[in-house]
């Protein structure tokens, strides 16, 4: 598991080099529309997305989005954390002439990840591209993959390894915060490998935590395994930066689009003042929670480890911060104390005999940064701790959830 601080991104862009191929099909019109249902039919599995392609020109190219642990780039898309506001993913992509398409992870126990069932995850992404290029007026000899943490161990870990027929017309992919080795064998086409570049962010400082995930080692391993294996890379390390990567997303993605454009690709259009809000109403559902995990060696930082081999860092939605209080106020009869020290918390949690699967402690900063950490215990109290991670005289505020459901809320105070 990996203490994370924000929520994870990936996506997907189509679009193209010459004549702009298309499926031929009877092609919807581009829309915005949020919390669309869909379901694999190899899998069964179902799940959302969401679409941002009002007022752009057909063909345009497309982009799915796999956010970290927690989903908390999917349940926020106006944020300007990563996919929303003018330098956001979905302006800078609009701005191109490309569709963007966040993806929720078809995982419906605990913390919503990508890499929890990898392989079914990876090809219920499959069967969705297809049910788009089916949809869609769009262009199929370009496909970009963006993810973050748990999401970008999901494309370099599971996605590409199976999957890489669907980028083989070219294209690249953006991997913020890990994005490891494949856990399993993979073979590669020449064309894939001729077209398909690859670019790693991680920065310098989002190390080794107490999971033992370390992003940016995974990150190196990862890079240096496709660079084997004769794809294009490319890396940043950026000094000084840790899992935190708020605010950068939308820079890095439009920088690697721009410096690998469709030879056919309309000029880039100024950024949109501000990412149109969706016009369809989303689905209520919502199941909170950190982010990912990725290979025995590294993981974008999340609460458990899918396969011995690393853990991307989670992505929960941020609670609300209640109205300031200096000391400690759990609400809750699983949280019985709560005791903050200079830099970390621990809290203890009564765990019933009845609890199921993972009890997990989130804590959140007030700028949408978050950690966490979880039990499998249950019929005894458990002390949940965030160490070393926090800063001094600073306000934050918790939950406790034992599987999808809520146990616990609280706020504290680190002390100075």
């Amino acid at each position: 598991m990996k203490i994370l601080r924000w929520a994870a991104v990936t996506l997907l862009l189509l679009s193209t080099l010459g004549a702009p191929p298309t499926a031929a099909h009877s092609a919807e019109a581009y829309t915005d529309q949020t919390n669309v249902s869909f379901t694999s039919s190899s899998t069964g599995l179902t799940s959302k997305y969401h679409i941002y392609a009002a007022g752009l020109k057909a063909p345009a190219g497309l982009l799915l989005q796999f956010h970290g642990d927690g989903a908390y780039e999917f349940k926020n898309p106006n944020s300007s954390y990563a996919l929303g506001g003018n330098n956001g993913i979905i302006a800078q992509a609009r701005a191109r002439n490309l569709i963007t398409v966040p993806v929720l992870a078809p995982d419906t126990s605990g913390s919503i990840t990508w890499w929890e069932a990898g392989a079914n995850n990876a090809k219920y992404v499959r069967d969705l591209v297809a049910e788009l290029q089916s949809k869609y007026d769009v262009r199929s000899d370009r496909i970009w993959l963006v993810g973050y943490s748990g999401g970008a161990q999901f494309i370099t870990q599971y996605f590409l390894p199976a999957h890489s027929s669907i980028v083989a017309g070219g294209g690249g992919a953006v991997i913020f915060g890990g994005g490891g080795k494949p856990r399993s064998s993979a073979s590669f086409s020449a064309s894939v490998k001729a077209n398909f570049s690859m670019h790693w962010y991680t920065g310098a400082n989002d190390t080794k935590d107490s999971s033992g995930w370390d992003a940016l080692a995974d990150a190196k391993a990862g890079e240096a395994w496709y660079a084997s294996s004769g794809f294009t890379v490319s890396h940043e390390w950026p000094a000084g930066v840790s899992h935190d990567l708020s605010g950068k997303f939308g820079a890095v993605v439009a920088q690697q689009l721009d410096a690998k454009p469709g030879s056919s690709l309309p000029s880039p259009t100024p950024t949109p003042s501000a990412t149109p809000k969706p016009t369809a109403t989303p689905t209520p559902s919502a199941t909170p929670k950190p982010t990912a995990t990725p290979t025995p060696s590294a993981t974008p930082k999340p609460t458990a480890t899918p396969t011995p081999s690393a853990t991307p860092k989670p992505t929960a939605t941020p609670t609300p911060t209640p109205s300031a209080t200096p000391s400690p106020t759990p609400t809750s009869t699983w949280v019985t104390a709560v005791k903050p020290s200079q830099t970390g918390v621990t809290v203890s949690v009564a765990i019933p005999s009845s609890a199921s699967g993972r009890t997990t402690l989130t804590v959140y900063s007030s700028g949408g940064s978050y950690w966490y950490t979880y039990t499998t215990s249950k019929g005894r109290s458990v002390d949940l701790s965030i160490n070393n991670s926090l800063k001094r005289g600073q306000k934050y505020t918790f939950t406790v959830t034992n599987g999808d459901a809520t146990v616990g809320t609280g706020s504290f105070t680190t002390s100075s």
